[in-house]
């Protein structure tokens, strides 16, 4: 018999009809699910007492997975299949667990975490899209030094995320395909139409989480883009962890 005791690490799956719940939203939904399913599980103490809960890396706003991570310790035990049967009935559509296993005290849990594996679209804008890519994979990799800018409490920080990217690999060749403006991940032009015919790329990117800098997804996609090649992320999905 497979006990959870005392911590147990949930996996859930976040598709596309829960892709724009924000990471707040979700540990809220989260929270209500394990309550309404008479979880087990711990409560902090104090006035407004709350699951005790850890979450792996958060999910960028917009995008989907089959690997996020959660671990809850829990004050009785419960099998597996009925610990995701109770949260599965009373999570909302888009929101699925598809692995539970139990963590005994010392073993880790979110602490083996090394990376993750995304899949990225990216919308292609050059003569010879296929040699585009293949050519700003080549480059982006070569360098030692790829700058990005972000906001960090007011003012704009300059970060290295070249040493966070472990890998890029071209997974398919270029097709054309419509898309509406409304299930674009990125923002695009203005001047753009509602619906245009464009070429679209996938690339596996491999992101390391144990340097200082953690790269973003759309940071890797706006370094990528040069003089004659362009690219828009148009669509997230993390694969897994590892």
């Amino acid at each position: 018999m497979n006990i959870l005791a005392p911590r147990v690490v949930l996996t859930y799956k976040k598709s596309s009809s829960a892709r724009w719940l924000s990471h707040l939203d979700l540990i809220r939904t989260l929270e209500r699910a394990i309550r309404r399913a008479q979880t087990p599980v711990e409560f902090s103490q104090g006035f407004n007492p709350r699951p005790r809960l850890s979450f792996g890396p958060a999910l960028p706003l917009g995008a989907t997975s089959d690997a996020e991570l959660i671990v809850l310790r829990l004050d009785n035990p419960i099998e597996p299949s009925e610990l995701m049967e109770r949260l599965n009935t009373q999570l909302p559509e888009g929101i699925r667990v598809t692995d539970a296993k139990s963590v005994q005290e010392g073993q880790p849990a979110l602490q083996i975490i090394q990376g993750c594996s995304y899949i990225v679209r990216l919308v292609c804008r050059a003569e010879d899209p296929i040699a585009a890519v293949k050519n700003a994979i080549e480059d982006f990799m070569a360098q030692n030094e790829v700058i990005a800018e972000r906001m960090d409490k007011g003012l704009f920080k300059r970060v290295n995320i070249r040493t966070s990217v472990e890998s890029l690999e071209l997974m398919e060749s270029v097709s054309a395909f419509e898309m509406p403006r409304s299930q674009v991940l990125a923002s695009a032009p203005k001047n753009e139409p509602k619906h245009k015919t464009q070429e679209i790329v996938t690339i596996r990117m491999r992101l390391s989480h144990t340097g200082k800098h953690i790269a973003k997804p759309i940071e890797v996609a706006e370094a990528l883009s040069k003089p004659g090649r362009e690219f828009r992320l148009i669509s997230l999905h993390r694969e897994l962890f590892y």
